[in-house]
């Protein structure tokens, strides 16, 4: 599901470029050269992203120095758009905001409605749908009062891809079949083919979806827009092959190679391999489908660990930035000190009428102490932007591991995952995997949240696939029991109160359709089983893995955890989840949701279609939290058996 940016640059030639610039470098006023520095960062967006950026920031300067507010608002939003290019969300977040600003300062309405998009669009990509919604909402509003057509039509778009992304699939469509409307009445405006094209495969109209992706195909065809017209053809095939037209198909994989390998789309390249293993196994070619699959994994394997490494190398930085701000905010406090006796000192000497000299040196000491601090705050704003780009290889590399739903519903046609976590990246997280006549079930829960929780879950996710996939370990309770030991050595720990207790908390349910029966296990943690209007709770050990090993009275072996068999009936409900929910701060009271209210939670969606249990579980804790802080991940797994 696409999304649109206002104002995004696109280049047209590196004549134009090379034009541009003599005129930029002759003697014309500082005006012109700010124009023609935000018309040369336009021309290199696609060019060059870093030297798009860099006249951007000239432009800035120009128009500081002229005091164009509204010529300084647009390098901010080029700025913006250029870091959002790099993947550098917050860089771009402060951009688009102090642009949103500087067009408020001036009156400029438009202004306001293109970067309320923007803010929008930053949102969405920090998968914030419902503040991303609200964005596009007020710059849908904004543009449509004003008779900006076209903008207020690319800001209904994205409140129809909101509602997709939140899996409000009926409202996605209300709006789409509105901006249609809007086509009607305004030819100029974006049309909504590809929102209907994905919404309709969504729902399986598998015909419709055909017709609206491949004349959104041909428009993107039309206008030479290279990235989407890639994307639209893989969804085309995508479509054909749940068509069963498989040499249809192929055939249009083959069309898009060429476009997607001279391009390097490395995420095309990938959804290529990928479908084509999927058809060579339908069309019973297995050796064929085995060679894409490898193929499409090595690629994988190859970004991950590009991935990986570039995230491990920034984040060392971490510990190096925040040593430097503490070291800042010391000879802050310095300055201001020596400020405060520099102002005294001068009062004195204006009284005796000899401080003149004196004054003059303490102010260049002073002078280069300000430039020594805002040297070092470029340091800083330097090192933070590293991290942020770690932090979102990291969400690329932990997105990579965690199946993906569609598939999950292969096996479990009738279920749900709730995944949200509180930073970009999370320390919950899920796995599944079919073994023999089983199919196991993980819901994990790691010490931590953003950076730390993803290092814990990176260290859990291998301790897993380890004990199962190279010890060949089978049963839940010798599972969790080995990993325990596996963690434990990862991080060095043993036993006593003095040892780091990072851990995780994990329940793994082996569910054996064939003889109706589930072999659990939990670390910390307990599933629920819903059967006929009761809710039942089978509950772990009370120990999670790794940390410091402790016996509790009356327990033996406590660090060994046991597996349950549980005896499910046909449509019997399973829940996994983690403690994120029922931890979430909120209500009047500013308290936990608790185990209580969750339960209760738990029994309504049970009552009715799964199909609506994401939205639902969204909205219990939009309204409990309300104005608060997401306190930790969140994460619920449901299953009909």
């Amino acid at each position: 599901m696409g999304i649109l940016l206002c104002s995004k640059v696109d280049c047209q030639s590196n004549q134009l470029t090379d034009s541009l610039k003599a005129i930029f470098n002759s003697n014309c006023p500082d005006s012109t050269k700010g124009r023609l520095a935000e018309d040369i960062s336009y021309e290199y967006y696609n060019l060059s992203i870093d030297s798009s950026l860099h006249y951007a920031r000239i432009s800035g300067q120009y128009a500081i120095e002229i005091d164009d507010k509204r010529m300084l608002a647009q390098s901010h939003n080029t700025q913006g758009i250029c870091y959002l290019g790099k993947s550098s969300l917050m860089n771009a977040l402060d951009h688009f905001q102090t642009a949103y600003e500087l067009y408020h300062q001036i009156g400029d309405r438009k202004g306001e409605a293109k970067m309320l998009n923007n803010l929008g669009v930053i949102y969405t990509e920090t998968q914030d749908y419902h503040r991303a919604k609200e964005k596009y909402e007020n710059s849908y509003r904004l543009n449509n009062e004003l008779g900006y057509w076209e903008a207020a039509s690319n800001a209904l778009y994205n409140i129809s891809g909101s509602h997709f992304l939140l899996k409000n699939y009926d409202e996605s469509l209300k709006y789409a079949h509105e901006l249609q409307q809007y086509c009607i009445l305004h030819p100029e405006a974006t049309s909504p083919d590809p929102l209907f094209g994905d919404i309709f495969e969504q729902q399986g109209k598998l015909d419709s979806a055909y017709f609206y992706m491949e004349r959104a195909v041909a428009s993107q065809e039309e206008k030479g827009d290279l990235i989407n017209w890639s994307s639209g053809i893989l969804n085309l095939a995508r479509v054909v092959a749940k068509q069963e037209k498989y040499q249809e198909a192929d055939a249009l994989l083959e069309k898009v190679y060429p476009v997607i390998h001279n391009n390097e789309f490395m995420e095309a390249q990938f959804a290529y391999l990928t479908q084509k293993a999927e058809i060579f196994a339908k069309l019973g070619d297995p050796g064929r489908a085995y060679s894409y699959q490898t193929k499409a994994l090595e690629l994988q394997d190859s970004i991950d660990h590009l991935n990986q490494m570039n995230m491990i190398n920034d984040m060392n930085t971490k510990y190096e930035t925040d040593r430097m701000e503490s070291q800042i905010a010391e000879q802050q406090a310095t300055i201001e000190n020596k400020q405060f006796w520099m102002a005294g000192i001068l009062i004195v000497l204006i009284l005796i009428s000899a401080g003149f000299f004196v004054v003059i040196i303490m102010l260049k000491k002073n002078r280069r102490l300000n430039n020594l601090l805002k040297l070092q705050n470029l340091q800083i704003n330097h090192q933070r932007q590293k991290i942020i780009s770690s932090i979102n290889y990291a969400k690329r590399i932990q997105q990579s591991t965690l199946p993906k739903e569609n598939d999950f519903k292969k096996l479990f046609k009738d279920s749900f995952i709730y995944f949200k976590p509180k930073d970009i990246i999370s320390g919950d997280f899920y796995a599944y995997q079919k073994i023999g006549n089983k199919v196991y079930v993980a819901a994990v829960d790691c010490t931590g949240h953003g950076v730390p929780g993803a290092f814990m879950s990176l260290i859990a996710n291998a301790k897993l696939n380890k004990v199962v996939n190279e010890m060949g370990e089978r049963d839940p309770g010798r599972i969790l029991s080995k990993m325990h030991r596996e963690i434990q050595d990862a991080l060095h720990q043993g036993t006593g109160d003095d040892q780091a207790m990072d851990g995780v908390e994990m329940s793994l349910c082996a569910i054996d359709f064939d003889h109706r029966e589930i072999e659990f296990s939990g670390a910390g943690s307990s599933v629920f089983l819903y059967r006929r209007g009761v809710l039942f709770e089978y509950k772990g050990n009370i120990n999670g893995l790794g940390g410091a090993d402790y016996q509790w009275a009356g327990k033996q072996n406590s660090n060994e955890f046991e597996t349950q068999k549980i005896t499910f009936e046909n449509d019997d409900l399973l829940y996994m989840f983690s403690d994120g929910i029922h931890d979430q701060i909120g209500g009047s009271a500013r308290k936990k949701l608790n185990k209580s209210m969750f339960r209760e939670h738990v029994m309504k969606i049970s009552q009715n279609a799964f199909d609506t249990a994401v939205q639902q579980t969204e909205k219990i804790i939009s309204d409990w939290k309300s104005n608060n802080q997401q306190t930790d991940d969140m994460l619920l797994i449901g299953i009909k058996l």
